[in-house]
């Protein structure tokens, strides 16, 4: 580590033990600090010494950390559902982390799926639109959202497949998700096919 690092470990160390004596003692559990700690160490180390696996347990741990630190103030069904929408939301911020420092393109994708279908789950779960459209519109709406923000945050205009795809699903997902379309379904459903076929085998 540089000395940059060292000072914002050894700065990290000395607030956790401070935080550990000061809350010793009262109401306060400190199981959620030592975690939160934890995992900032986990991501410092990644950040200094590029060892994915501590971006990947320190993500964890982190969120362990502030889940089980704000839990007990929501009601059963938000936490619950906070903490599983997590379980896809963290190894998307993960996936981009590593987008952003190692400028792999093939990370991006994948980190805006993952990071949608955890704000799906969560959306669905808490029964969020669900007056409005059904879960499997929306599931196909965040899908499509997923590619247009990839497409966006890539910023490579050059290659519009990413968000030729993102607008056909978000399109397709309002349209079935909402109902609006009844005979032409089987219309619809044959154009979407053979737009994933054109997708997977153009050059």
């Amino acid at each position: 580590m540089n000395y940059k690092s060292n000072r914002t470990l050894a700065g990290l160390i000395v607030v956790a033990i401070a935080l550990y004596f000061l809350l010793k003692g009262t109401s306060f559990s400190l199981t959620p600090f030592i975690l939160i700690f934890s995992g900032l160490v986990l991501v410092l180390l990644f950040w200094t010494k590029r060892q994915s696996w501590a971006l990947v347990l320190g993500m964890y741990v982190l969120f362990s950390g502030l889940h089980s630190l704000i839990s007990p103030r929501l009601p059963g069904n938000v936490s619950n559902m906070l903490f599983s929408s997590a379980l896809w939301v963290v190894p998307g911020i993960t996936f981009f982390m590593l987008y952003l420092l190692k400028n792999k393109r093939g990370l991006l994708v994948p980190s805006m799926l993952f990071t949608w279908f955890g704000i799906f789950y969560l959306l669905s779960g808490l029964g969020i639109f669900s007056t409005v459209i059904s879960s499997g519109g929306l599931l196909v709406i965040c899908f499509g959202l997923a590619f247009v923000c990839a497409f966006f945050i890539g910023r490579d205009f050059s290659k519009k497949m990413s968000l030729y795809t993102g607008i056909l699903l978000t399109v397709c997902g309002i349209i079935f998700g909402t109902g609006m379309i009844s005979s032409l379904t089987t219309v619809f459903l044959v154009v979407l096919l053979i737009s994933g076929l054109l997708i997977i085998f153009k050059r």
